[in-house]
């Protein structure tokens, strides 16, 4: 069973409350979705926002909880649950909107008044149990969770929690701890912070017996933390063979090496909030990697709320928020993490992502240079020159593409092999074929069969009636990578063309068409290929097409010689061009 099925969350949030029949619904204003912040509250412009009056402040709530704009619903949604006070259902609602929001406060001010009428419910009481613990009140936080009732709620979420709650009174238990990875990792965590390594490992131990040996990365950071070397790497070597990934990687270089750098975060000294917080984030990852998202949420944000420093969970939220289009609000997250946290250059990626995707280009720009300036990362110069690229600013591109090689030193690292590609690519939109040619067979010594070096390497020397025969050779190899690629598919038939296999050329260009509709340059290809044959009139057809689907500022296509074709067509070929001859390899 996936558990979002054991939460409640989500049909809190999509539950409609009832109310009394004869309440009035006013016109309502365009609702704004930028309320002020008045001393972090969130206060609506009078004029802006919604009518005064229950159903308009209900609908603000509804809509800003439809934009995943969780503050301003939370703001609404307590106004119209304090109007009705007699609605339990409109006060578990906006008890789970306040946590989302991250309001533990008013969480757990609602969650008291659930807790009267129905002892024990279970997101109630996580949420005061949580509240508790940040007023240090760790005995009735134990309490709460004493009394949660039964069901999935209970067993996914309390052994930990309960863990780490004794753990604040100096008691270790892990008694409940379930023989899974995520428990063995928190055993080794508690067992480390108040010295009881024996007992954790023992579960541990267990805990690889009952899982047969199969690799798994927490048990393996388990072992890490209570200092099993030879174990932990063993571990390591498995996954690294089975399920590669950086992370294991770099846990691999930090055994070999020792580096501060390397050190893995969860090998440094918590505090019992914060391993309490690290649990709920680390049961808001499964709950994310479930699709349970606004379950991840509020997991999330409790655990911020009793250990608001934990770079995992404003990450996590961070997100989630831009997978939600709140960009302010992850990049808000983004910048809880400090230029000096060894996150800092993948957040500022992230982030810069955020500022080009909203048109932001100087602020992302800015961003990098920043960090460079503080902790110099090569990914920081390549992430600058790709938004100059994407901007079409070629040279600046060129620039810093330039930069990152330098700093990688003669020999380019494999990882990096991508670099001669975007700068070719710069490179031949700046009229710079030779340089770009040079520089696509770079990459194709790292990448050989790469399918997209392949198609840009060999369309350029169809473009310029060079190489015919190795271009056809080259997309024949990048057809057969991606099939259903309509831009190589229609460089294929674009070769095909230029060898004056006209009919040939038919069936590649037909399936690009199928892929790439609205392309000019594909309907272009097409319409030439069909003069050649003498089916004049589709020719036609699709010229006009091409010429209706050239976007504003598309350099790319010759709209003069597209309305000379519809008027005067094309001289027909009746030879393979002389082109072929012009062979330069």
């Amino acid at each position: 069973m996936k558990l979002l099925q054991l939460l409640t969350v989500t049909s809190l949030l999509a539950s409609g409350a009832v109310f009394a029949a004869d309440i009035p619904f006013p016109k309502q204003h365009e609702l704004n979705n930028k309320p002020v912040r008045v001393e972090n509250k969130f206060i609506p412009l009078k004029l802006l926002g919604p009518r005064p009056g229950f159903a308009g402040y209900y609908l603000a709530a509804q809509h800003a909880q439809s934009e995943e704009d969780w503050q301003t619903a939370n703001y609404y949604f307590d106004i119209v649950s304090r109007k009705d006070p007699a609605n339990i259902d409109l006060k578990r609602r906006t008890m789970v909107i306040s946590m989302g929001a991250g309001d533990l406060d008013m969480a757990a001010e609602y969650a008291s008044d659930i807790i009267d009428g129905s002892p024990g419910e279970s997101l109630a009481t996580l949420f005061l149990s949580a509240y508790d613990v940040t007023q240090q009140n760790y005995k009735k936080s134990l309490q709460e969770l004493a009394a949660m009732e039964d069901g999935g709620m209970s067993r996914f979420a309390v052994p930990l929690i309960r863990a780490w709650t004794k753990a604040h009174l100096g008691q270790f238990d892990i008694s409940d701890f379930k023989p899974q990875s995520l428990d063995a990792f928190h055993a080794a965590l508690l067992g480390h912070f108040l010295n009881e390594d024996t007992k954790s490992l023992e579960f541990l131990n267990k805990v690889r017996k009952i899982s047969h040996n199969e690799p798994s990365l927490k048990l393996a950071d388990a072992y890490l933390v209570l200092g099993e070397y030879e174990t932990a790497q063993e571990i390591y070597e498995d996954l690294a063979k089975t399920q590669p990934s950086a992370s294991v990687d770099i846990r691999l270089d930090y055994l070999k090496t020792k580096k501060d750098a390397l050190k893995p975060p969860f090998l440094e000294e918590i505090s019992a909030a914060q391993g309490l917080g690290m649990a709920y984030i680390d049961m808001a990852k499964i709950l994310y990697a479930e699709e349970s998202t606004d379950s991840a949420r509020i997991f999330t944000q409790i655990g911020l709320s009793v250990a608001p420093d934990l770079e995992d969970g404003h990450i996590l939220l961070a997100k989630i928020y831009t997978e939600s289009g709140r960009f302010s609000e992850a990049v808000s997250h983004y910048r809880k993490i400090s230029p000096q946290s060894r996150y800092a250059t993948d957040v500022q990626l992230k982030i810069a992502e955020i500022q080009e995707s909203v048109g932001q280009l100087d602020n992302a720009i800015t961003g990098l240079e920043g960090l460079y300036e503080k902790k110099p990362h090569i990914d920081l110069l390549v992430q600058v020159g790709d938004i100059f690229r994407r901007a079409q600013n070629y040279a600046s591109a060129v620039e810093y593409y330039n930069r990152a090689l330098n700093n990688l030193g003669k020999e380019t690292p494999d990882d990096y092999w991508f670099l001669y590609y975007v700068r070719g690519i710069a490179q031949e939109r700046l009229g710079d074929w030779k340089k770009a040619e040079i520089d696509f067979m770079k990459a194709l010594a790292y990448r050989p069969n790469d399918p997209f070096v392949l198609n840009y390497l060999a369309y350029g020397w169809a473009e310029r009636n060079e190489n015919l025969s190795k271009s056809l050779e080259f997309l024949e190899k990048a057809v057969s990578r991606r099939p259903m690629d309509g831009h190589i598919r229609d460089s294929l038939g674009w070769v095909l063309y230029k060898l004056g296999q006209f009919e040939n050329a038919i069936d590649p260009l037909e399936k690009a068409i199928s892929y790439l509709p609205y392309d000019p340059i594909v309907n272009e290809h097409l319409g030439d290929a069909y003069w050649q044959v003498g089916r004049k009139r589709e020719a036609l057809f699709q010229w006009q097409r091409a010429l209706n689907h050239v976007e504003e500022g598309d350099e790319t296509v010759d709209v003069k010689r597209l309305r000379e074709k519809l008027i005067s067509g094309l001289p027909v070929e009746r030879n393979v061009l002389a082109a072929e001859n012009k062979v330069t390899d």
